[in-house]
């Protein structure tokens, strides 16, 4: 199952060094936490999500629903020590089906992100892409662009970067008078 067979999906593993390379949702199923930090991203709209949340990434039920939940409020749901589910709603979206483009889904491990949100979404996009080309300052640093070092809150950096950007898309979008 190729990442590119399903539009808008991918799977990137961090390098460590502020950059990424792209895997196969296939190879995601090989993956260990000791092949670095890896970030699955996956549209709404997938074919058959449910199945690919279970079969794919193994999450259980427990991920797997909030996930798949619309919201119309910011949840955030501490599973045990280690992991977290986000979902988060840019505050002027009215509660209508258009809400669910609006909505940004996460579930996070030290190691593991997968999120679910359309990829048009700017944050997601802007992340994506400044991993393609190496992340560089602050972040690249506290992604693990420090030479043996190893910082494991790194998928809660990228979640608080990509709340960021998103938080700084509905500004602008706002000053346009967009929102």
């Amino acid at each position: 199952m190729d990442a590119d067979a399903f539009e808008n999906a991918f799977a990137l593993l961090l390098d460590g060094r502020g950059g990424a390379r792209s895997l196969t949702l296939e190879e995601t199923r090989s993956w260990r936490a000791s092949d670095g930090m890896l970030w699955v991203h996956l549209p709404p709209d997938l074919p058959d999500l449910p199945r690919v949340l279970e079969a794919v990434f193994r999450l259980p039920p427990s991920v797997r629903e909030p996930l798949l939940a619309d919201t119309g409020r910011v949840r955030i749901e501490v599973l045990n020590e280690d992991e977290l589910v986000l979902l988060l709603l840019h505050p002027d979206t009215a509660p209508t089906d258009a809400a669910s483009a609006r909505q940004l889904r996460a579930w996070m491990t030290a190691d593991r992100c997968v999120t679910v949100a359309p990829s048009g979404q700017h944050a997601i996009a802007s992340v994506r892409d400044q991993l393609a080309h190496g992340l560089t300052g602050l972040l690249g640093v506290n992604l693990g662009g420090i030479p043996g070092a190893q910082w494991r809150g790194s998928f809660l950096l990228l979640v608080l970067v990509l709340i960021a950007l998103a938080a700084a898309e509905w500004r602008a979008l706002r000053r346009r008078e967009l929102v």
